[in-house]
C-alpha cells in the first residue's frame, strides 16, 4: 500500500482533497436549501397573520357598522314600545327576531336579508343570547358574512356584506401579487369539511401556513 501510495500520490492526494471539498459543498447546499425553505415558510406565515389581522379589522368595522345601527334605531324608539312601520332598517341590516325570523329589511335587499335570517336560524348559534360574527351565509354565487347585535329582547339587528367587497377592503388579493397561492375556508360545523369560499388554485395546498 505504501508503494502505491507513493506511486500515485501526484494525483492521489488532490484528488482525495477535491472529494472532501466535494462533499463540504455538498453539505453546505442542503443546508443553504433547507435554511432557504425556512425563511420562506417563516415569511409565508408573517404574510398569513398580517392578512389575517387585515381581514380581523373589517369583520370588527362590520360589527360596530351593526352595534351604531342598534343604537340608532334605539335613540329613535322608546324601549317598550313598538317598532313604528315608517321606521326602516339601513342598507346592509335587518331585524330578526330570536328564532331567526326575519322582521324588517330594505326591499332592495329582502331576498339576501331571507337568506341570512334563514341560515341563522338552523345555524348551532341560533340560541346564543349573546351577539356576534355568524356566516359566510351561501346566497345564489355570493359569500355573505354577518354579525348581530340585540335591538331588544327577542329583537336582533343583523348588518351583513359581501365577502368579496370585506375581502376587497382587506386587501387579501395582494397574496397573489406577493406570489403566493392561498385558500380561504371554514370547517363546515354539520360535515367537519372544509367549505372553500376563495382559492388561488384548485389543488390543495401541500403542507401550507395556516392563520
Amino acid at each position: 500500500m505504501s508503494a502505491v501510495f507513493r506511486r500515485y500520490s501526484s494525483w492521489l492526494l488532490p484528488l482525495l482533497a477535491g472529494l472532501l471539498v466535494v462533499l463540504a459543498g455538498a453539505r453546505l447546499i442542503t443546508v443553504s436549501v433547507r435554511e432557504h425553505a425556512e425563511q420562506l415558510r417563516t415569511t409565508a406565515q408573517k404574510a398569513v397573520a398580517r392578512h389575517a389581522a387585515s381581514i380581523e379589522a373589517q369583520l370588527q368595522l362590520l360589527t360596530s357598522r351593526t352595534r351604531a345601527e342598534a343604537e340608532r334605531i334605539a335613540a329613535t324608539v322608546e324601549p317598550d314600545a313598538a317598532l313604528p312601520a315608517t321606521l326602516n332598517p339601513a342598507d346592509g341590516t335587518l331585524w330578526m327576531d330570536a328564532r331567526g325570523r326575519l322582521l324588517r329589511a330594505p326591499r332592495s335587499e329582502s331576498a339576501t336579508a331571507s337568506a341570512v335570517a334563514s341560515e341563522w336560524a338552523s345555524s348551532a348559534g341560533a340560541q346564543s343570547p349573546t351577539g356576534g360574527l355568524f356566516g359566510p351565509v351561501r346566497y345564489g354565487s355570493q359569500w355573505i358574512v354577518a354579525a348581530r347585535i340585540p335591538l331588544r329582547p327577542g329583537t336582533w339587528v343583523v348588518g351583513y356584506e359581501n365577502l368579496d367587497a370585506l375581502l376587497a377592503r382587506a386587501k387579501f388579493g395582494t397574496l397573489v401579487n406577493e406570489g403566493y397561492d392561498f385558500e380561504l375556508y371554514q370547517s363546515d360545523p354539520a360535515t367537519h369539511q372544509p367549505r372553500v369560499f376563495l382559492n388561488s388554485r384548485p389543488a390543495t395546498l401541500s403542507a401550507p401556513a395556516i392563520g
